[in-house]
């Protein structure tokens, strides 16, 4: 793999999940400072309960308006492209989205 684009990739993993993680830890202590501290369960429940959902919707607009090659294609589709070797290179790659 060019080390170049490898970084690169890493860094776009890192920071794609890097941004999930900064607000969701800290969303609490916000929601507490700008007085909203009785409502700060909230974020915390439905996150879960919504990423159990989303499936079913991302399903029905896949199956209806787009063929499911190209919706499942999006996914990392960028990295599978410009890497040699998927099967050796994506996970190191994949390792930098779990550390951010």
């Amino acid at each position: 793999m060019n080390g170049a684009i490898g970084a690169r990739l890493s860094v776009m993993m890192f920071f794609q999940f890097f941004v999930w993680g900064a607000w969701y830890v800290t969303i609490g202590n916000y929601m507490s400072e700008i007085g909203m501290g009785d409502l700060t369960h909230w974020p915390y429940t439905v996150n879960p309960i919504a990423a159990i959902i989303a499936p079913f919707f991302l399903g029905l607009v896949a199956d209806r308006y787009f063929a499911t090659e190209k919706v499942l294609a999006v996914a990392n589709s960028l990295a599978f492209h410009n890497i040699e070797d998927q099967e050796k290179q994506f996970p190191l790659i994949r390792v930098f989205g779990t550390i951010g």
